[in-house]
Order: structure tokens, then sequence, then C-alpha cells
């Protein structure tokens, strides 16, 4: 079983502890037990559970930031998902205007 921790700002939940351990979620996730251990209301009611949850397994969360995962399989799989993502995006971002329709009012087709 694992805690399910979801961001304030947006509501979507990081896939596992693992993923909010590691990255750039490590700096954020730090920041938001900094403000939950300075007044616990002061976060989503999320982060709440979430911290509450560390407490309660005796875990003071200082490995949060280490990324204990370090299975070669895991960051392989990590980093090729971000690639192929990044390429996606390239690949709008290169070929997208191919898509669109530059003439929406259909005045270069007008018979005038």
């Amino acid at each position: 079983q694992h805690v399910v921790a979801r961001s304030p700002l947006s509501g979507r939940a990081f896939g596992s502890t693992a993923a909010v351990r590691s990255g750039n979620a490590s700096s954020y996730v730090e920041e938001m037990k900094a403000a939950w251990m300075a007044d616990p209301t002061s976060v989503h009611s999320s982060w709440n559970e979430y911290f509450m949850e560390l407490k309660t397994k005796g875990e003071d969360g200082s490995s949060l930031a280490k990324g204990d995962e370090t299975d070669p399989e895991t960051v392989q799989a990590i980093a090729s998902d971000h690639i192929k993502m990044l390429l996606l995006v390239r690949s709008y971002q290169v070929r997208g205007h191919y898509m669109c329709k530059l003439d929406p009012l259909g005045i270069n087709d007008a018979n005038l």
C-alpha cells in the first residue's frame, strides 16, 4: 500500500511515493512539508493526509528528496517515456502548422 499525494494546484495524483521522491517534484514536496510543519491547515487536505501518513509510519520525510528508488529498469523506463514526450512536443512544434487552418474564413477560396 502506498500513499497517493495530490498536487494542491491541479489535484492530479502523483503515481506513487517514488514519483514524489524523485525529479523536480522533490523540491516542491519539501516546500509543502515545510509549510505543513508550520501550519497543517496551510496546505491542501491531500498533502495533510500524505504527511500524516508518513508521520504515522515513523518516516520523517527526509528521504523524500533522496530518491530511494534507483532500480535501473525503472530509471530507464522513466527516461524513455520522457524522451518520447519530448519528441512528441517537438513534432508538434515543427509540423503543427500543417494541421492548422490558416484561412478560417475561406477568403483565399472565395469567388470574388
